[in-house]
């Protein structure tokens, strides 16, 4: 036991647990994280401990308790046992998910700093599957996508790839993955920060856009504008959110300056 290692939130488990085999008076309601469920009680009462089933509500039944005493929890006044979901997202649809990456592009064009960049990044890369699972999506902008999040897509490797590195630290991408698919993936190897980004200017206007640090990409012994990449990732889900979804004979081509630089 002395060379066990646990993470430091599994105390929380523990004392919980702990607190309740020990017939401990607890105000209020306590919550047992390790089952996600809260035994709720309207007064001070010790609190058994049970595995919970994955239903939404369910009683308790006196031949599954396990405190340590049955005498102890007679008087218990557990009355239900609730499973504990979160009830709403922050986005609840692709759509929504698309306007933060709006958002945070116009954050970019502004001010192109690596903090943005990582928001820019992780919201294009989650907005593969919002697109795949929202039912309000019509099957062209799904396919629309599909034509993007190719395994040999730079902009989308670079977008997963980074990703995943941020999330999952030290992340790979899949070799075997790579030699099966007989295609080839570009691996991002590196991610070089400088300041004194200076942009580049969009006519007739000639106004700065993309100016602040300037963030270079590595990927197989070749170097990538991490604003570049930005622009055209971003034109990509502009189609498939402001484009495809109108009539065919009715869309115009979006001009990159004034359509998507430029707003």
């Amino acid at each position: 036991m002395a060379h066990l290692r646990a993470h430091s939130h599994m105390l929380r488990h523990a004392c919980g647990f702990a607190l309740a085999d020990q017939g401990r008076r607890i105000p209020g309601s306590f919550r047992i994280t390790l089952g996600i469920a809260t035994y709720s009680t309207s007064s001070s009462t010790p609190l058994p401990t049970r595995r919970c089933s994955k239903s939404s509500s369910v009683e308790p039944d006196q031949t599954e308790l396990t405190s340590p005493s049955r005498s102890r929890i007679q008087n218990v006044e557990v009355v239900k046992l609730e499973i504990v979901r979160a009830s709403h997202m922050l986005h609840t649809t692709a759509q929504e998910r698309y306007e933060k990456l709006r958002n945070v592009f116009a954050r970019l064009k502004r001010n192109f700093n690596r903090d943005d960049l990582d928001d820019f990044i992780q919201t294009a890369n989650s907005l593969r599957e919002w697109i795949r699972r929202d039912a309000a999506i019509t099957q062209e902008q799904k396919d629309a996508l599909e034509r993007f999040v190719v395994p040999e897509s730079l902009d989308w490797q670079i977008c997963n790839q980074i990703a995943n590195q941020q999330k999952h630290v030290d992340a790979r991408p899949r070799t075997k993955a790579r030699k099966t698919q007989g295609v080839s993936i570009p691996v991002v190897k590196a991610v070089q920060v400088r300041q004194g980004g200076t942009g580049f200017m969009v006519p007739p206007s000639m106004r700065v856009v993309g100016a602040g640090e300037e963030i270079t990409i590595e990927y197989d012994g070749n170097r990538e504008s991490a604003l570049a990449f930005v622009v055209r990732t971003f034109r990509h889900f502009h189609y498939i959110f402001e484009v495809a979804p109108i009539p065919p004979g009715q869309r115009t081509i979006p001009n990159l300056a004034e359509d998507i630089l430029m707003t």
